[in-house]
């Protein structure tokens, strides 16, 4: 059975490289926001017993990357440049070199 920090481990690499990527203009609004809803779908596929455990270090990290990249991840955005800005400290969070502020961690997907 898969843990919580082995199911971030997965994701954590690949969603640095495709934000670079996005950054780069390499992958679109859409494939990103879509890249993220994986996730989440995949998040929904664990036991109950596994998305019901106390929360794993960096987690709260994680999820506030998701949802800064889904809240972000469009044209609209992209033309006030808000990813430009906020996207290269998301991949850092990602990387474990910093931290959200503690009023940011987010939360799990809901069921």
């Amino acid at each position: 059975m898969k843990s919580i920090e082995q199911f971030i481990a997965e994701y954590r690499l690949e969603l640095i490289s495709r934000i670079q990527s996005y950054l780069e203009g390499g992958v679109s609004h859409g494939d990103m926001f879509d890249y993220t809803c994986e996730i989440i779908d995949r998040w929904h596929e664990l036991p109950d017993d596994v998305r019901n455990a106390p929360y794993a270090e960096r987690e709260k990290q994680f999820w506030t990357a998701i949802w800064t990249i889904q809240a972000l991840a469009s044209e609209n955005h992209w033309a006030d440049g808000l990813p430009q800005k906020e996207f290269p400290k998301v991949m850092k969070v990602l990387a474990g070199k910093e931290k959200f502020p503690k009023y940011c961690d987010g939360g799990r997907p809901s069921a």
